[in-house]
């Protein structure tokens, strides 16, 4: 398995119905997200963003990654459910 390669990324409007990398929540047609199109193992791909999972990677980056700097399929959403919680905790004591 090679790295990928970012070839572009940016703000976009979605054209169709995607779903979040981040989280795998429905992004719907004409919502704005974050886009990043990326090359390797032999194809072009495109990753998009939610709003919610580009802010709060940006925000806290240690916390989607993995030990390789890897941020996995669904692991930005995990992280939020996490964080969401420790913070919810913290709140109650």
């Amino acid at each position: 398995m090679s790295m990928p390669v970012l070839i572009r990324e940016g703000e976009v409007k979605t054209r169709k119905d995607h779903r979040c990398f981040g989280c795998g929540e429905k992004i719907p047609v004409g919502t704005e997200v974050y886009s990043s199109t990326c090359t390797g193992d032999g194809c072009i791909y495109t990753l998009y963003l939610c709003t919610e999972c580009r802010e709060f990677m940006t925000d806290y980056p240690d916390l989607c990654e993995d030990y390789d700097g890897i941020i996995w399929e669904g692991r930005i959403g995990e992280a939020r459910q996490e964080f969401e919680a420790d913070m919810a905790g913290k709140e109650v004591e």
